[in-house]
């Protein structure tokens, strides 16, 4: 009988019982902008108030002079369910054989699963709502700096890459005026020192009498 190789000497691939690859969802967060409010019915009104709080008011009185007033109310707005439905499909075969096989759960599996994709496609839904520019108000948008950036880099002219140095990296631009008056311990002295050459230089102007 020739040698066995580790494979048949095993018979059975055992699967490990406390390590498994899959992969999940990070933590959904459209439920902070966008809170669940359980209704009693697929459709309604909701009660909406008005921004009041948010406002100041001229507040000040004169003597004598009448008092200001404010009145309050409320508007009301509608909504309307929609209805999202998915079917995880599970034969009882399948599930008996992962039960008693790898000891899988593969009934909570897919329960789990289903739901997942439920809740991916309302956290989709809610992140397009959010980020849609146009269910803003005017006075609600800014322009961004990296949107600016990108606008005015896409308007600059293109420049051929080289590699050749740029003339504008070589060439420096002239030294900047200087002037022949300097103050050394509250006296003031003709001339100036330059720290580009070490010789010593006359004076541009005449020195004093």
């Amino acid at each position: 009988m020739p040698q066995m190789t580790t494979g048949q000497a095993r018979v059975v691939d055992v699967p490990l019982t406390t390590i498994a690859q899959g992969y999940k969802n990070a933590e959904m967060v459209g439920n902070l902008l966008f809170p669940y409010v359980p209704v009693s019915q697929r459709g309604g009104k909701i009660i909406a108030f008005g921004r009041e709080d948010f406002a100041l008011y001229a507040t000040g009185r004169a003597p004598g002079a009448a008092t200001k007033r404010v009145q309050f109310g409320y508007a009301s707005g509608s909504y309307a369910l929609e209805s999202h439905s998915l079917e995880g499909l599970l034969p009882v075969e399948n599930m008996q054989e992962a039960s008693a096989g790898p000891g899988v759960d593969l009934g909570s599996l897919t329960v789990a699963k289903t739901q997942a994709i439920i809740a991916l496609r309302l956290e989709k839904a809610q992140a397009d709502l959010a980020t849609n520019a146009a269910n803003y108000a005017a006075s609600n948008k800014t322009t961004s700096l990296a949107a600016t950036w990108t606008a005015c880099m896409s308007r600059a002219p293109w420049v051929a890459s080289s590699s050749a140095p740029s003339t504008a990296v070589n060439m420096a631009s002239a030294p900047p005026a200087s002037s022949p008056m300097a103050r050394s311990c509250g006296q003031e002295k003709v001339g100036y020192s330059s720290t580009l050459s070490s010789t010593p230089r006359r004076p541009d102007v005449p020195a004093p009498a």
